[in-house]
């Protein structure tokens, strides 16, 4: 291979043996003579306060800062720092600020920049050591003659350089850009204290003594914006479609997964095109299956390019293991559903995940999860797969189905299933994993759904998944599959999975209060069990529907509706559906001031529940009991029938139900003057939920918690447990419940002689309040508020 020969202006000088050519003032070209024959480019750092503004790094830039200018051998400071992360990260941009930030602060301090082009896909491309002694002599200002010939005394001579420079304190920034090995960098680090070298590179790699690590992560929200911004108004400062469509910029931010290269490259497809839409990019941008090639600027300014020199690096079994990962559904991977994929053991599939965690095309999270940024998934499923693909999905399915029945079964019933492998033993075990995998599980669902050959699963999973949602309080994600499992049901005509669906996505939606949605949804279900002519599940559906009604406190429509449904019971002799409306019935009785009506209906369910033993039934008619006869002031009694409810409850093994009626319990002895037993129930209450994992339950038991608090005296704790309360319900989006936390804490500020905190959390208790209609809780906030003066 013959020698590179370039000629500028004012010098071109060429030799067989090496030779140095000037393209200009700031560039230093040497052309080795070895086989290698690499051009490796040094420029000069130079300290710039007109150069470009670095958007949503100032953190990091402050900890390059510290690591590479605080006293040398402190704690802070450290000979070499490497900048990792995915590509497109923007590590070379925080390299390069960092390192003119040093050159500014310093003017002794030389700095040297060199793009060691480590992911060229030549290996022949890369620059090594041997390719870069003579051109970094140059450039720290050696003459020819005190240049030898070989790389071997090259190398001496530079050392020897190096630490003469560090004796005469005049320290150099080598920065090191786009290193794919600990090989190109070692023989580079220079001897002396005072030098340091600053490294980029898409992998994390150990060996290198000494050196730190900072690794990159996205941009924020706000960030990613203001860069977009930036870029686009530095084309056409007039240019605001960004800021005048909040919104979409936002949604573009997301959909560029908040990767700075992917939101370079919008920005600058929008300031080619200045007339097109927002909009119009956010919906290209939009479509999975199409995003990366919207990604596309050309094929020098590529994200799927960016990823591509990073894969090509992986060995084999790692590739595999990459191009598998996406076959999970979600946001994350576990250890276990990892294995699954590729028939391993845990072990030696973690070793894989951690390569690819080096190599920055996965991220490593708490409790051994796993995550792809969303743009290097979709490339992941762009590379073909091979025949086995199929059966890792399969493996993966079926290893979540087993873990999450037997998570289910000690979750509802609190028994480990005999015929499930063991996968847990605790109930708060179980509860972990599911909290852990609810996303997946989710995710999982609609995969299922959309495949033909796995939609009977789909189905099959919807109503465990759901009953779990909803112990859970986890509305939103149970109406999603409730809506699936009914979408699917009905695709492969099990009207049967179908109709059941239906009565779990309107349970689910009155939940929710979208009121409207679940009445419609009620009436479809209803349909389909009047065309089947199935007199029970009609009174089933309409039951469903009368729960709507009551939550919408049109109380008489619905008592007549359960009602109805009692004599539709009787028809078919189901005296055990008959019990269970008639409790129905009890509770909105109650509800709409007719305790002693609601007494005399629930003697008939209890006797049929004790006749049946079903001590489920009857714990919950008991409960339906004590809350009658507090409304009708007989607090002993209540309290006694709360206290057999939370027996029998205990008794079947029906956690969430007995932290329901230890609840019940609080308040009948609260109300009987007893502030001291009641916070000892709330306690054990407590217990429970914890047990559970019940954060919802726990709000509720908080805020009556709080008030117990105060009725000893305890304000200071009362604020603590309703203020956790309002976190919890904010959470949950349970605006209702946020509203009476707020009101409770707003009384305990109030209490407290905090009166500034007092008037914010009650017109925040009245604001809740006016927007879910509930006047009547509205007008007691502003009347305390008034009386707060």
């Amino acid at each position: 291979m013959e020698p590179d020969s370039r000629q500028t202006a004012s010098l071109a000088i060429h030799a067989e043996t090496g030779g140095i050519a000037a393209a200009h003032i700031e560039t230093l070209n040497y052309f080795a003579a070895h086989e290698r024959r690499v051009a490796a480019v040094v420029r000069p750092i130079v300290a710039d306060p007109n150069g470009p503004v670095l958007v949503g790094r100032d953190d990091e830039l402050e900890r390059v800062a510290d690591l590479l200018t605080g006293t040398p051998n402190s704690a802070q400071t450290t000979a070499a720092v490497a900048i990792v992360g995915a590509p497109g990260i923007g590590k070379t941009e925080l390299a390069r600020a960092a390192a003119r930030g040093v050159i500014a602060r310093s003017s002794s301090v030389q700095g040297l920049f060199v793009d060691m082009r480590g992911y060229d896909p030549d290996p022949a491309g890369r620059v090594a050591p041997e390719d870069l002694y003579a051109s970094l002599l140059r450039a720290l200002g050696l003459s020819e003659d005190q240049i030898p010939a070989s790389a071997g005394e090259q190398a001496t001579v530079y050392h020897h350089h190096m630490a003469d420079l560090a004796r005469r304190r005049s320290p150099v920034l080598l920065v090191l850009d786009n290193v794919s090995d600990a090989a190109q960098i070692i023989p580079l680090i220079p001897p002396g204290e005072n030098h340091r070298v600053l490294v980029t590179s898409r992998d994390t790699f150990g060996g290198v003594v000494g050196m730190r690590n900072l690794e990159l992560d996205v941009l924020q929200e706000d960030a990613a914006v203001r860069l977009m911004t930036d870029a686009t108004q530095q084309r056409d400062p007039l240019d605001n479609r960004l800021g005048d469509d909040r919104a979409a910029a936002l949604e573009l931010a997301r959909l560029c997964g908040h990767l700075p290269l992917a939101l370079q490259i919008v920005a600058a497809m929008m300031a080619d095109e200045p007339d097109r839409p927002l909009l119009d990019l956010v919906s290209e941008l939009d479509d999975e299956s199409t995003r990366l090639s919207g990604l596309d600027y050309d094929k020098d300014w590529s994200v799927r390019a960016a990823f591509t020199l990073s894969y090509r690096r992986l060995e084999e079994d790692a590739a595999e293991l990459f191009r598998l990962l996406p076959l999970v559904p979600g946001g994350d991977i576990s250890l276990r559903a990892a294995a699954a994929l590729t028939n391993e053991q845990e072990r030696a599939i973690r070793r894989k995940l951690m390569r690819l965690v080096r190599a920055h095309l996965v991220d490593k999270q708490i409790d051994e999860r796993w995550r792809m940024h969303d743009l290097i998934r979709l490339y992941a499923t762009e590379l073909p797969q091979n025949h086995r693909a199929d059966d890792a999905f399969r493996r993966m399915i079926m290893r979540y189905i087993v873990d999450f029945m037997a998570a289910t079964r000690l979750i509802l019933d609190g028994v480990v299933d005999p015929r499930i492998p063991t996968v847990f033993i605790s109930v708060s075990e179980a509860t972990r994993w599911f909290n852990a995998e609810r996303t997946t599980l989710v995710a999982i669902t609609r995969e299922l759904s959309r495949r033909t050959d796995y939609q009977q699963v789909a189905v099959e999973l919807g109503r465990p998944l759901c009953t779990v949602l909803q112990q859970f309080r986890l509305l939103d994600d149970q109406v999603t599959v409730a809506a699936l499992w009914a979408s699917t049901a009905a695709s492969i005509k099990d009207a049967e999975a179908e109709v059941l669906a239906l009565n779990n996505l309107g349970g689910a939606l009155r939940q929710v209060r979208r009121f409207d949605e679940a009445i419609e949804v009620h009436e479809r279900a209803r349909e389909n069990y009047r065309v089947r002519r199935d007199r029970r599940g009609e009174g089933v559906a309409m039951t469903n529907m009368a729960n709507v009604l009551q939550d919408l406190g049109r109380y008489d429509e619905a008592i007549r509706l359960y009602s109805e449904d009692v004599v539709r019971c009787d028809e078919s002799e189901d005296e055990i559906s008959a019990a269970h409306t008639l409790t129905n019935l009890a509770g909105v009785l109650i509800m709409s001031g007719r305790a002693c009506e609601a007494l005399s209906a629930l003697q008939r369910p209890l006797d049929i529940f004790e006749r049946h033993s079903d001590r489920e039934g009857q714990a919950r008619t008991s409960d339906l009991i004590g809350s009658a006869l507090q409304k009708m002031d007989d607090v002993q009694g209540a309290a006694a029938a709360h206290r057999r409810a939370a027996t029998l409850f205990g008794e079947v093994n029906r956690q969430f139900s007995r932290s329901g009626a230890l609840n019940n319990l609080a308040l009948a002895l609260m109300a009987s003057g007893d502030a001291r037993g009641a916070a000892e129930i709330h306690q054990e209450q407590f217990d429970v939920l914890d047990q559970l994992g019940d954060r919802y339950r726990r709000g509720i038991a908080l805020n009556n918690f709080g008030q117990t608090l105060t009725r000893l005296d305890r304000i200071g704790e009362a604020i603590d447990a309703h203020s956790e309360a309002v976190e919890i319900f904010a959470h949950f989006k349970d605006l209702k419940n946020e509203g009476t936390a707020h009101l409770l804490l707003g009384v305990a500020f109030r209490n407290h002689n905090e009166k500034d905190k007092a008037r914010a959390a009650l017109q925040q208790a009245q604001t809740l309040f006016d927007e879910v209609g509930a006047k009547d809780d509205a007008a007691e906030a502003r009347q305390i508020l008034s009386d707060l003066g």
